[in-house]
C-alpha cells in the first residue's frame, strides 16, 4: 500500500490565497476511500445520469456491497433485473423509486424488482 503525502488547506477552490498552513503528512488512499475492503467493489460509469452531483461517465465509483441503504443515498440498484446508479428515494405513498441527479433522465419505479447492490462511498476520476 503505497502513502502520499496530503496538504491540508493549501489549494482554496475560492479565491487565491497565500498559504497559510503548510503541515502535510502521509495518507493512504485505499484507507482514506474504503472502509470495509471485503464488501468494497469498484465500478466503471457509463452514461451521465449522475452528473449533477459529479458523479461522471468513466468514473471509478466505490461501493460497499454490506452497507444499508437509506433514503437519498447514492447506489447500485437492480431495478427490473437491470444495473444503474441512482438516489434511493421513498413518495409519499411509502414505495421506493430511483432517482437521477441530470434532469433529462425520467424517475424509475420498479415494475416487477428493485434490489440494492451496493451504497456508494467513492468516486475516483482520473485526468488525462
Amino acid at each position: 500500500m503505497t502513502s502520499i503525502t496530503l496538504y491540508e488547506e493549501w489549494a482554496k477552490a475560492w479565491f487565491p490565497s497565500f498559504v497559510v498552513n503548510e503541515d502535510s503528512y502521509k495518507i493512504s488512499l485505499e484507507d482514506y476511500l474504503i472502509e470495509k475492503p471485503s464488501t468494497t467493489v469498484c465500478v466503471r460509469v457509463i452514461w451521465n445520469s449522475m452528473n449533477l452531483v459529479g458523479i461522471m461517465e468513466n468514473d471509478l465509483i466505490l461501493v460497499d456491497k454490506a452497507k444499508w441503504a437509506l433514503e437519498w443515498q447514492i447506489v447500485i440498484a437492480i431495478i427490473d433485473w437491470a444495473y444503474t446508479i441512482k438516489f434511493l428515494k421513498k413518495d409519499s405513498q411509502k414505495r421506493f423509486y430511483l432517482s437521477s441527479a441530470n434532469k433529462t433522465y425520467p424517475d424509475f419505479y420498479p415494475e416487477e424488482s428493485l434490489e440494492i447492490f451496493g451504497v456508494v462511498v467513492g468516486c475516483v476520476r482520473k485526468y488525462n
